[in-house]
This record gives C-alpha cells, structure tokens and sequence, in this order.
C-alpha cells in the first residue's frame, strides 16, 4: 500500500511539474514573434511592391543627379564630396549647368519612407483581431509584451532591409555610371544617414502601430495613419505658413521701411521654421543635409550674411556635422522609443482575449 501511494505521489509530481512547465512563459520569445512577422513581411506582395515604389523614385532621382555631376566634373570640379551629391544632387550654388527639375535621392526618402513605415505597422494587431488569431497568440507561453516588442522589431529590421538595399543600389549606380569610389569619409557619412532614416521611419511605424492597438479596424487605423502622414509631412508647409502670416504679418512698404520689412521678413521666416520643426520629415531634412554635406554649417534657413563670410569654406568632419544636428537627431531618438513605449503600454493594458 505504501509503495502504490508513493507511486502515485511521484506520477502526480511529475504531472505538475510538467504542467508547470508548460506555463512557464519562454525566454526571448520577441525574438521567435520577430523572425515570424520579419518573414511574413520579406514574403508580402506589400512589401515587393513598396521596394519597387520607393526604389524606382530613387533611382530616377540619383539617373538625373548622376547626369548634373557629369556637366560639374566637365566645368572643373568645385567639390571633395561629389559621392554625396547622388543622395543630395548638385546644389545650384555649385553648378551652373542645366539641370532637370527631381526630387533628390534623400527627399524621396523624406516623402515615400514614412509610406514603409505605415505599411509594415497599420496592421500589427488589428490584423490579428480581424483573422480572430490574437487571443491565440497572447495565450501561447511567451509573455505578453514579447509580442508587442516582436512586432516592432521586425518591422524596424524589415525598413532596414528596404533602406540598407537601396543605399547600396544608389552607391553601385554612382561607382557603375560615374567611376566614383567614396572616401571612408563619404562612406560613415551615409551610414550615418542611413542611421537617421531608420530613426524616422521608426516614427512612422510606431505611429502606425499605436494607431493598430488604439483602433479595433484595419482600415480605421489605416486611414487614421495616412491623416496623419499627409498633415505632417504634405500639408504642414502651408499651415505654418498661415499661421506666421497671422502671428507675424508681413505689412511693411519695402521701399519705405526697408529695416521695418527686414525685421518683419526675419520674424516671419524664422516663426514659421520653429512650426515646421513638429514635423518629423523637417527634422530628418535638417539632420540629413548636415550630414551628408560637410560644407553645411548650420540647419537654420535664416543666417546671417556676415557670419558666412567669415567662415572658414572647408569641409566639417563628421562628428562636427553630428554636434550640429544633434538636436534634431535626439528628438527623432526620442520619438521613435516614446511612441514604441506608448504602443507598448497601451497593448498590455488592452483586454485582447474578448
């Protein structure tokens, strides 16, 4: 009788301790959420088609850019840096050669990459609750924020594959078309802006991913997030710029009060760049112009004539072109992590077992 109680007892020990076992929540499970949701994403007809959107836009802009350096290496060059004016184009200061009208390499980024990161986030988890997976997928033995955190990542490591693949595509068409070979230099400035477009697209799919947990739709948050992108970045220009000409009205007589209408100009112009500055596409053009030009020297549009003339016209390195756009590459930093910790918070506050 002993025996067969004993028995039991450790059949029974080993039931709970298997069950136990498996309730246990896995360790790292976001990185088994990210490699699931990064495969879904490489092998979407979505994503096949935004790297052609934004790839074919690109390469249009660096075919024409290329053909701009071609007339500015014929009329003698007047800059170290021509590598970089594949992701810039040749600024008209530089070149007096006729030029074609296109968006640069950087501003298609500036305008199509914010589309990567609404695309890979609108449907993080309002898809799962249409397809009814979710409760399913909170259920499985990993903990609750894996999942959230998961998804994230994998939509980071997915905008890098499309950002990383078309930095190099650019770079090869500029070695191919034009013989250039980037210095170390010119390399660590565009993985630096390569660094600074992850971080704002990174906005924009936090953005997309708090709008998947706020609304119950898919197309509610898809529509929500695409409101939002074409304010901030399409229509925000003329906002601001309605709202400096109410703030700072522009009323004086030129060729009567020319220090009046001066200091009018000014008050306008710089009101209106500190409106625009809410705006994560003018954050990432400033940071990028900096980096990506050594000759640039201040992210401001309103600078005084005399400090340009005796400033020393030689190349910044990068870590000086770094100090200068710190501030608008710590406010992307902290846009992208803050909206990552809202989403975050919001989805494990969320009943998602209903």
């Amino acid at each position: 009788m002993t025996t067969i109680d004993a028995t039991a007892t450790d059949v029974n020990a080993t039931v709970d301790t298997a069950a136990t076992r498996d309730r246990t929540p896995l360790t790292g499970g976001w990185r088994i959420v990210a490699a699931k949701e990064l495969g879904d994403h490489l092998r979407s007809i979505r994503f096949s088609v935004l790297l052609a959107l934004v790839g074919l836009a690109g390469l249009a802009a660096v075919y024409t850019t290329s053909g701009n350096i071609n007339d500015l290496v014929g009329s003698g060059p007047k800059s170290t840096s021509l590598f970089l004016y594949l992701f810039t184009g040749v600024p008209s200061s530089v070149s007096n050669a006729t030029r074609t009208d296109i968006p640069s390499f950087v501003s298609f980024i500036g305008i199509l990459g914010p589309l990567l990161g609404l695309a890979f986030g609108f449907d993080a988890v309002s898809g799962e609750r249409a397809q009814r997976t979710l409760p399913r997928l909170v259920s499985q033995p990993i903990h609750r924020d894996d999942v959230i955190t998961g998804k994230f990542a994998a939509g980071m490591a997915a905008i890098a594959v499309v950002i990383s693949t078309l930095t190099i595509a650019v770079s090869g068409v500029g070695m191919l078309r034009l013989g250039l070979v980037p210095s170390l230099a010119d390399g660590a400035r565009v993985l630096t802006f390569v660094v600074i477009s992850l971080l704002y697209i990174g906005v924009w799919l936090g953005v997309s991913i708090v709008a998947s947990i706020r609304f119950r739709e898919t197309s509610t948050a898809a529509l929500t997030t695409m409101a939002v992108w074409m304010v901030l970045t399409l229509f925000l220009g003329l906002i601001t710029g309605a709202v400096a000409d109410r703030f700072h009205a522009i009323n004086a007589d030129p060729t009567k009060e020319p220090d009046v209408y001066s200091a009018q100009v000014v008050a306008n112009q710089r009101f209106d760049s500190n409106l625009q500055k809410l705006s994560p596409a003018k954050l990432y053009d400033d940071a990028t112009a900096m980096v990506l030009n050594p000759y640039a020297r201040s992210t401001s549009t309103i600078i005084d004539p005399a400090a340009v003339d005796q400033a020393i016209p030689s190349p910044l390195p990068l870590s000086e072109s770094l100090v200068v756009s710190l501030t608008q590459v710590a406010v992307l930093t902290a846009l992208t992590l803050g909206l990552f910790i809202a989403a975050y918070l919001l989805f494990l506050r969320q009943e998602v077992r209903a």
